[in-house]
């Protein structure tokens, strides 16, 4: 079984190359809850929701990790992203890790959009 850290170094690894069919059936619990400032989202299906929100605000764009803290089997990252349609200076995502597998992901982040 993975470690929680890498578990969590997996996760962007994936997300960076775009990759985030790979990066749920890796990572990812059939039963994962994702909560965040755009709603509530269950399962892989609901995973795959809220990466798309986010891919559609950050295309063509660059992903900066500030921090990440593991702790047990708790992560937390800080992180900020810069796209054409906008930028995001103060993502925040939370996990929580069983088994090897990411049981709940929280997620907030203000996007501002390019004028």
């Amino acid at each position: 079984m993975q470690s929680i850290t890498e578990i969590i170094y997996s996760h962007l690894a994936y997300r960076l190359r775009g990759e985030t069919d790979q990066d749920i059936t890796k990572n990812f619990a059939q039963d994962v809850v994702v909560l965040s400032s755009l709603g509530r989202f269950y399962g892989h299906e609901g995973v795959k929701e809220s990466a798309g929100i986010l891919s559609e605000q950050t295309a063509g764009g660059s992903f900066s990790y500030r921090q990440t803290l593991i702790e047990d089997q708790y992560a937390f990252l800080e992180w900020t992203a810069s796209a054409p349609q906008g930028k995001i200076c103060d993502g925040a995502d939370s996990f929580v890790v069983k088994d090897g597998l990411i049981v709940l992901q929280t997620i907030h982040y203000s996007h501002t959009p390019a004028t």
